[in-house]
């Protein structure tokens, strides 16, 4: 005999119009809990709560602080016993609530940094491309061809930004040499590697390339710039760039949605709650819950602790 399937619920933060992650109830939302009669209707008003306050605990959960009418005092969920409440009590919305924006989670901070260190290896690639070119390979034996002179061919690039390189690479060689052998660099070394450097420079940005992406940029030793610490939490150097990272998820999931959606007509509105339907409520729960009155009693009593 095969066992029931259990059903997995997973969290996922809601996502609002304007691209951005919201809790999943909107602060300042009112409900009336009502008992639920056998024939699924509304029955007798059992108790009325406010939603305060929400927040998101370091895992991840959702947490809400309820206030409730009768005894004037409050306390905290989490989004499935919220949730359940509301389901058991047939929870009836008498106001709309006001839409909070989630901190910073996993989800967007992994998103970021993945993108970020793809886009900067294929912009620092294209970069190459445009000034050093690619080598003009044999198709069969893979080996760089050469002209009639015996001088390596290349496609595109500059061979003045080639010479530049070629410079360098000769003149670093010879200040590893004096450092290494000497413990120090001639000042003759020094200014001609000066010299060089601006000149690299100069050539660079004159093709509209910016010199700061051949830049190393500094590793975050907390996260090795993952932008998650090895104990799963978000890193500070995330922290730092709130903003910019959340900006840029919004950005890239409302040119998704833009891209799927453009037959529909554009509405974006700042204003986001998520409607919650009692469909979609009854059907996230177990069917034990609306049964009858009774069992969604007892789960009402259980958690509010009357």
């Amino acid at each position: 005999m095969s066992k029931k399937r259990e059903r997995v619920t997973r969290y996922k933060p809601i996502e609002g119009a304007d691209g951005r992650y919201y809790f999943r109830y909107g602060i300042m939302t009112e409900y009336e809990l009502k008992r639920r009669t056998y024939g699924g209707g509304h029955g007798e008003p059992i108790q009325r709560i406010r939603i305060e306050n929400c927040r998101l605990s370091k895992d991840e959960t959702e947490l809400y602080e309820v206030l409730f009418e009768s005894t004037g005092k409050t306390k905290e969920y989490s989004l499935e016993e919220l949730e359940t409440m509301l389901t058991a009590g047939n929870a009836e919305e008498l106001e709309a609530g006001i839409a909070k924006e989630l901190p910073l989670i996993q989800a967007e901070v992994t998103w970021y940094y993945s993108v970020r260190k793809k886009v900067k290896k294929q912009e620092l690639e294209t970069a190459v491309r445009i000034l050093y070119g690619e080598p003009d390979t044999d198709s069969k034996t893979k080996k760089q061809n050469r002209d009639k002179n015996g001088k390596l061919k290349w496609n595109g690039g500059s061979e003045a930004y080639r010479n530049i390189i070629e410079r360098v690479n000769k003149l670093v060689a010879m200040i590893a040499e004096d450092l290494a052998r000497n413990g120090m660099v001639t000042e003759e070394l020094r200014t001609c590697y000066a010299s060089l450097c601006a000149e690299r420079k100069a050539f660079i940005e004159k093709q509209g390339i910016d010199p700061n992406l051949f830049r190393k940029e500094e590793v975050c030793r907390a996260c090795n710039d993952t932008g998650i610490k090895p104990n799963g939490e978000i890193c500070e150097c995330a922290y730092a760039q709130e903003e910019q990272i959340k900006q840029f998820v919004a950005r890239e999931k409302l040119k998704k949605r833009l891209e799927e959606e453009w037959l529909t007509p554009l509405t974006i509105s700042p204003q986001v709650r998520y409607e919650r339907t009692e469909t979609e409520a009854l059907e996230e729960m177990p069917q034990k819950l609306t049964a009858g009155t009774k069992e969604g009693s007892d789960i009402i009593k259980k958690i509010i602790g009357d």
